[in-house]
């Protein structure tokens, strides 16, 4: 097996394009595991995602809510994303995707979040001072709103 790139090497490198597909996959072998169906990803999650981890680099808050007091979820209807349900997941100091994705299972908050009957996923990605920023995004899109889509 190949030794894992980690994040903030695949970041510096410009691979974060792979280190985000693993994390999908990931999400999805686990979610098979248990029975539910895979997660597509989303642009626009994958646009309020990189937008939090840009936020939480920006303002040392790591932290579901944002500097203006906004939850998460505010920015995804604001971007265009009309959901029935919205989760986010959050990891830091993790060396590997392989290493948040597993510090994400063990917590019963986020594995909830992970298993919920969600359809899309979007994935940020930075890092400040050598530490590695990661954010998830899942949501559901309302009836409406797939026939729009």
């Amino acid at each position: 097996m190949t030794e894992q790139l980690k994040i903030v090497d695949a970041l510096s490198r410009g691979l974060h394009h792979e280190q985000i597909d693993r994390l999908v996959a990931l999400h999805n072998g686990y979610r098979a595991m248990h029975g539910i169906g895979a997660l597509a990803v989303h642009q626009t999650l994958m646009a309020s995602a990189q937008a939090k981890v840009d936020d939480v680099v920006a303002t040392g808050l790591f932290a579901h809510g944002h500097r203006d007091g906004r939850r998460s979820s505010g920015y995804v209807l604001d971007l265009g994303y009309d959901f029935t349900e919205f989760a986010e997941n959050m990891s830091r100091k993790a060396w590997t995707i392989d290493d948040a994705f597993n510090g994400l299972t063990k917590s019963p908050g986020h594995r909830v979040n992970i298993l919920r009957p969600m359809e899309h996923i979007g994935v940020g990605m930075s890092q400040l001072d050598g530490e590695a920023y990661v954010a998830v995004h899942y949501g559901r899109l309302t009836a409406r709103s797939k026939d729009v889509n």
